[in-house]
């Protein structure tokens, strides 16, 4: 039996180490130019973990992690490896691991289970779970998660706003199929809260490439009835609809006395993005 604690420790150290060296000789310099470029240093990232994956290792007796992994025909066991890789990595799982994770519906099952199971008030080793596997739902798209994870959203509050974060990138990432369910509970919102503002946010992103009228609705309601009203400006930049241009232009001129300069920035820009003037 593998030990997948070892395997993974082992790959956490030598695919990190090679970042972590490359940060630790950054001079005060150089230090702009290393993050302005810094997916160029998550490509290379990328590459060590899929050189690792290719490459024989002592702890799988000499097989190469794409292949075990690929071998491997019991769920059960791929599920453990999994934990132990959330629990040991600091990194996201190796594509072997996801793309064998995908082909199993009781394996997604089990992953839609970690997500919306944890809490802030989790162990870290359940919260690292839970979060690893939002994460590999939104990068397999995949449609069987989309309705629990937004009533797993509505149990959740502004102590829970990273799950929230999380939770609303991947429905971004799985796109189109989002919509619909997002607009059956947001059509019928009256009183918006913190969970439903991360639902607007993944609308609002998925809609910029998928407009209709009931998402520039349900955007133009929210901007009328969310008090972050810079939060709901920056909505309507996002989904980049050219109508919003008179209602936030009649906004900043019905509320010119008290409007925080923030805001009125904010507007300004958005107008400005959506092709608009703002004088």
């Amino acid at each position: 039996m593998v030990n997948y604690d070892e395997l993974f420790i082992d790959f956490n150290d030598s695919v990190t180490k090679t970042l972590q060296d490359k940060l630790s000789k950054l001079t005060p310099s150089d230090e702009k130019d290393f993050v302005s470029n810094m997916d160029l240093e998550l490509e290379k990232l990328n590459a060590l973990v899929s050189l690792w994956e290719v490459t024989p290792i002592k702890f799988l007796n000499g097989s190469a992690p794409k292949e075990y992994f690929n071998n491997i025909k019991d769920d059960s066991e791929i599920l453990e490896s999994f934990k132990s890789f959330s629990k040991n990595c600091d990194i996201e799982s190796p594509n072997c691991m996801i793309i064998r994770m995908s082909q199993s519906d009781y394996i997604i099952s089990k992953l839609i289970e970690y997500s919306t199971s944890m809490t802030n008030s989790s162990d870290s080793a359940s919260q690292d779970l839970g979060f690893e596997s939002i994460r590999i739902l939104g990068k397999i798209k995949s449609e069987n998660c989309i309705l629990p994870f937004i009533s797993f959203m509505q149990t959740l509050g502004k102590p829970e706003e990273n799950i929230l974060d999380m939770t609303s990138e991947a429905l971004y990432s799985i796109g189109k199929v989002s919509i619909e369910p997002l607009l059956t509970i947001l059509e019928t919102v009256s009183d918006f809260n913190i969970c439903h503002e991360y639902m607007l946010r993944a609308l609002s992103k998925i809609g910029s490439s998928h407009k209709s009228d009931r998402i520039y609705k349900v955007l133009k309601d929210a901007f009328r009835s969310l008090s972050n009203k810079t939060f709901a400006v920056l909505l309507l930049g996002d989904y980049g609809d050219g109508r919003a241009i008179p209602a936030l232009k009649g906004y900043a001129g019905k509320n010119a006395s008290t409007i925080s300069k923030e805001l009125l920035y904010e507007i300004k820009y958005v107008v400005g993005k959506l092709g608009g003037k703002f004088n």
